[in-house]
Order: structure tokens, then sequence, then C-alpha cells
């Protein structure tokens, strides 16, 4: 007999004993399971607290999440549900001053950005995946150090679709040496930032290296300057950028290449989203950058795009959130139409 890894069999008990807490939800809840789901989830993403008070207090957080989730889960009518993914022992406002707090959203004129040629677009599949097709490199996370990166992983991302659709090889470039050498007036390291900002930076150093090279470590140290300028694997000719138009120039440029989008991340739902179409509650004011690298429907007909994250794959589906697509509006769902930004290349010379 197989035996089951330690990491699958905490998986599945806690899943079973979130099953369990979401039948009792109309009764009493039962505390010491709820203890018990806590230790399990602890272990699951590897969680220490510093000493019994934090960790208390902490527990007390997760409860009041869970009942949350629980609550909304169980409401029915819901294209999405939520889930006790790493920010269940979070307060919404520690996540909002965590992991919210890219406030940069207007794109500034000295940014020479080029104007895309959307008439030029005729042909568009119905649905596209741009991991199935290669061009996705795996998940990242930006850990609990450098919270406000999502910018610098939004374009590192960009970038390796980019150059996956002109070369044909799929290759992890280094988020580190945006965060810690394209400092500028809209760059900030772990402090938020503008994605064309940094995909200027790339063209204007004549490319960015590989991770391997200039691994990430979760925090902003001073430049690598001969890393980043020895070993340059892929020089952009500069970046394409719409800014709160139809989401069908969204489609169509994603029809060419992942791009990246600034978002609202801000919500507790957001905060909590485990699976399905996310439909809200957010806003417009961009609090964080992320990727759409395709776009789908369900079977029951909702369209969706396909949102790439960079808090890991214990958020989301695997790192991955579904958002409802074709809202109505210029802006987008959650302003995912408010800044789009992607690069080009009009030669490998």
């Amino acid at each position: 007999m197989a035996l089951i890894e330690p990491k699958k069999l905490i998986t599945i008990m806690f899943f079973i004993l979130e099953t369990l807490i979401s039948r009792a939800m109309s009764s009493t809840f039962p505390e010491s399971l709820l203890s018990e789901r806590y230790e399990l989830w602890l272990a699951q993403y590897g969680r220490k607290h510093v000493n019994s008070e934090e960790q208390e207090k902490r527990f007390y957080i997760f409860k009041d999440n869970v009942e949350y989730i629980d609550k909304f889960n169980n409401e029915g009518n819901r294209t999405f549900k939520l889930g006790a993914n790493k920010f269940a022992d979070l307060t919404h406002e520690e996540f909002l001053v965590t992991y919210n707090r890219n406030k940069i959203s207007t794109l500034p004129s000295s940014i020479n950005v080029k104007s895309f040629d959307f008439n030029a677009i005729t042909e568009i599949p119905n649905t596209l995946d741009w991991r199935e097709r290669g061009a996705v490199t795996s998940v990242k996370d930006q850990g609990w150090g450098c919270t406000a990166s999502g910018w610098a992983f939004s374009t590192v991302a960009g970038i390796e679709g980019l150059l996956h659709n002109v070369t044909g090889n799929l290759v992890e470039l280094s988020v580190q040496q945006l965060i810690d050498c394209a400092r500028t007036d809209y760059t900030f390291g772990c402090n938020g930032g503008l994605a064309a900002r940094a995909y200027a930076y790339v063209r204007d150093n004549k490319g960015i290296t590989l991770e391997e090279y200039y691994p990430y470590h979760g925090s902003q140290g001073p430049c690598d300057t001969e890393t980043a300028t020895k070993f340059q694997i892929f020089r952009i000719s500069g970046s394409y950028a719409t800014q709160g138009r139809s989401e069908e120039e969204l489609l169509k440029a994603v029809a060419g290449q992942p791009v990246s989008v600034d978002i609202d991340a801000s919500s507790r739902e957001f905060q909590l989203y485990e699976s399905g179409v996310f439909t809200g509650p957010c806003g417009i004011q961009s609090t964080h950058v992320v990727n759409i690298v395709g776009y789908g429907v369900t079977a029951d007909g909702t369209k969706y795009w396909i949102m790439k994250n960079s808090w890991g794959t214990g958020w989301g589906e695997d790192g991955y959130m579904r958002i409802l697509k074709d809202r109505g509006s210029p802006g987008g769902l959650c302003g995912l139409n408010q800044q789009v930004v992607w690069p080009y290349v009009n030669s490998l010379n």
C-alpha cells in the first residue's frame, strides 16, 4: 500500500475539517474543531508564531475569517468561493497595509509608450490560455518582506511571455534586478511602481538577466550593476499602453501575448478568494499590479479573464484568479482595464 506524502495528508485532513465545520455553521461553532483546523493550516503554510500570545491572537483572527468565509459560501448564488488561504490569519486591515500599497495609477507623459494599432487585429480566438501555449512561467511569491513589488513581477512575466512568443523559449527572468536597479521616479522597489516605467528600464538597460543569475530574495538591496549590465538575456524595444478604454482593446492585446494590468485588490473577498469567477466587490483605484494571461468561458456562459498573481500558489486557484470579463464599463471589473501595458520588440538584433 502506497504511503501518502505528509503535505498531501495535511491538505486532505484540512479539507475534511473544513467540510465538517462548514456543515456545523447552523449550530454553535465548534471551537475545538476549529483549533485543530488552525493547527493543520499552520502546518500547511509553514507558519510559526513567535510566542503563544501571538498564536492566540492569530487564531481568533483566523476564526473570524473562517466564519466570514463560511457565511459567504453558504449564501448561494455565487460564482466564486472563498477559502482559508495563506492570508486567513491576517485581518483585512493588515492585508490592506501589507499587500495593497501600490497606489500609482496614472501614467505620466514623461514615460514614452507606443500606441497600438488595435484595428490591425482581426482574428481573435474564442478562448485563450497562454499557460497552455507555454508562454507563462511558474507562479512566484513576493513573500512578506517586499509586498508592493507586484509591478516588478508583472513586468518580468510580460517580458517572459514576449520572449517565448518571439524565440520559442520560456525562461525565468530576474525580478530582483528590477527591484534593485530600476530605481526611478515611478519605480520604488518594494514600495510600489509602474510597470510601464519598468519596461522602459529594461529597454534602456538593453535587456534583463536570468533569475538564476540575479535571484529574488524578498527585499531591496543595492544594484548589482555587473550582473545587470553584463548578462542581459533579452532586449525589448519598448511598451504599448492603453488606459481606461474598452475591454475589446484588452482582448486584442491579450490575444497577442500576456499583459500587465493595474487592479484594485483591496476587498476582503479578494484577500480570501479561493476559486471560481470573481465578481467583486472592488473599486477601480489601483492597489496592485498583475498579469492577464488569457480568457475563457464557464459551462454556464460566464466570461472571465485569467489573472496571474504574485502571491504564491497558496492564494486563489494555485496563484491565479478567474475574474469577470465584459463587465460593460470601460474600466473593467476592479479597474483591470484602467492601465494595460505590454512590451514589444522590433527585431532580435
